[in-house]
């Protein structure tokens, strides 16, 4: 993943999963943040939710765009190869968050990006957060 400069990096595993986030502010001690990119690594979603890594996706987006009034953007699903996406963007207590997920069933394994920036800094944020899922 591509990190702009002077933004911080801080990865950690917790069971299985693994998460790696990128910042504008300092994370490491706090473990929060304003600005910034997020990536959790989900092996073994499928089994461990009963069904396909894709389905656990759907259901994540079904929940994220359930208030419809913080609905700002539904991600048509789409596939490529083995791998499925999905994605929406919301607004949530003053932030607007990007999701965007990947899934490979065939591996069981879900890539839950998150890029999130408080409202009033978005549109300026939201041109480093789109480079960054871009450059992926």
């Amino acid at each position: 993943m591509l990190k702009p400069q002077q933004w911080h990096f801080l990865s950690q595993s917790k069971n299985e999963t693994r998460g790696y986030f990128i910042t504008k502010e300092k994370i490491h001690g706090t473990g929060k943040f304003d600005t910034g990119l997020s990536l959790n690594v989900i092996p073994n979603v499928g089994k461990k939710q009963g069904g396909e890594a894709s389905n656990f996706a759907k259901s994540f987006i079904r929940e994220a765009i359930q208030d419809k009034q913080s609905v700002l953007q539904i991600i048509p699903p789409g596939e490529v190869g083995p791998a499925k996406t999905f994605g929406c963007r919301i607004r949530r207590h003053g932030s607007i968050v990007h999701y965007f997920l990947i899934t490979d069933d065939s591996q069981d394994i879900l890539y839950l990006f998150m890029f999130e920036s408080p409202e009033s800094e978005w549109e300026s944020a939201w041109k480093i957060g789109e480079t960054m899922l871009q450059k992926l």
